[in-house]
């Protein structure tokens, strides 16, 4: 307890003040909890000084946080993005790193490859798996039969960019692979399989109607893939490292934009006598529940989930629900509050409740927040040049 309340005060997160008028304090309590290796051996014991969170109201100060500390995986992903497309604005690859690239060809795409002359980052990761939407889809959907695919121009990369897609940059920046292979890929070697894959694809979502109306692969069937691919693992290296493989991997995935741009605001279907914006988040956070469940179950161990982005600035949101399609291109407000305040507010909320309700299980879940950066870029008053048409 001394050496809490000694950091408090050395990071100057503790500050003395006078109680403002028509204010109650909040009390504080003491938190202790057992510090445990993988074979459940005590390592050690932490405490922390917390608010009662129960006296805080909901729409009033319930989201806030008094002894606020930043995740930094977060911090670092929000970083690596933002530099990444500060880089592409400006007509540069995004290497990563500070010297020692050299250029390489993968598939058609020019890019810049960390040398061993890098400084590479030790994160104790096996391998990296990805699930979701096009921002993660890596070619899975070449695959299949849909008119969703990147085998045409300008995605002659496979990847609905023409640069890096998300899962590559952050494959890249913990040091795993320079790209994330689709799973469906048939020349993928066993040791592309021990690092990790990407069973995204692009047009799906967590309401299961979404993907039957692009035909794509639906999160459910991406997590029937991934149990495949641990029986590929197991035929190939055992069952005992395929569990280590598996548990210390990290886990990431991402949707919900195609549910609401493609279904409930373009399809009469979903709305509004079956559902309220309100509901058919429920519906999709429920979703959402049941497939970090799943993976749990599966021997997932360190699991992030993205956030929705600025949906309101996509072309097609701007186009189908500007006035002026043609000379009126700003975002469209209401859904990208959709996005912020319904859907990853609520995430955010669920995440919290899980790590609670998963405390003793050695899990560890993080929200990976890509609607504020990328509103960042789009905002006219800060340093970025980029147009929303030229968001997604």
């Amino acid at each position: 307890m001394k050496k809490e309340l000694d950091s408090i005060r050395n990071n100057n997160t503790l500050e003395l003040t006078n109680l403002p008028p028509d204010h109650k304090t909040i009390g504080l309590k003491w938190v202790f909890k057992l510090k445990r290796d993988s074979e459940g051996n005590i390592l050690k014991h932490k405490e922390r000084l917390v608010a009662k969170g129960y006296v805080q109201k909901l729409g009033v100060d319930f989201e806030e946080t008094f002894a606020r500390v930043a995740k930094l995986d977060t911090v670092r992903l929000i970083f690596v993005i933002t530099a990444h497309q500060e880089r592409y604005n400006r007509g540069k690859a995004c290497d990563l790193c500070e010297e020692g690239v050299e250029t390489v060809r993968n598939g058609g795409l020019q890019h810049e490859k960390v040398s061993n002359k890098s400084k590479v980052i030790s994160y104790n990761l096996s391998a990296l798996l990805i699930f979701g939407d096009s921002l993660l889809d890596n070619r899975n959907n070449n695959y299949i039969n849909n008119l969703l695919k990147t085998n045409f121009k300008p995605y002659p990369t496979g990847r609905f960019t023409n640069g890096l897609l998300t899962a590559d940059i952050i494959a890249r920046y913990v040091g795993i692979k320079d790209f994330l292979p689709p799973y469906l890929d048939p020349s993928l070697s066993i040791e592309d399989l021990m690092t990790g894959v990407t069973f995204a694809s692009a047009g799906t979502g967590f309401d299961p109607l979404t993907s039957t109306i692009t035909n794509v692969i639906p999160m459910s069937k991406q997590l029937e893939y991934f149990k495949e691919y641990q029986k590929k693992l197991e035929e190939a290296i055992g069952k005992k490292r395929t569990r280590d493989l598996i548990e210390k991997a990290l886990y990431i995935f991402g949707a919900g934009t195609y549910d609401f741009i493609h279904n409930y605001f373009s399809l009469p279907i979903r709305r509004p006598s079956t559902y309220t914006v309100s509901s058919y988040t429920n519906l999709l956070l429920k979703n959402v529940q049941q497939f970090i469940e799943v993976l749990m179950e599966q021997g997932a161990r360190r699991i992030g989930v993205m956030g929705m982005p600025p949906i309101g600035c996509m072309p097609l949101a701007i186009t189908a629900h500007s006035k002026n399609p043609l000379l009126e291109r700003d975002c469209v407000d209401y859904m990208n509050t959709v996005a912020s305040k319904y859907y990853n507010e609520r995430l955010q909320l669920l995440l919290k409740q899980m790590q609670m309700k998963f405390a003793d299980s050695h899990v560890k879940f993080v929200y990976l927040d890509i609607y504020g950066p990328l509103s960042d870029i789009i905002t006219p008053s800060n340093n970025y040049t980029m147009c929303p048409h030229l968001l997604f």
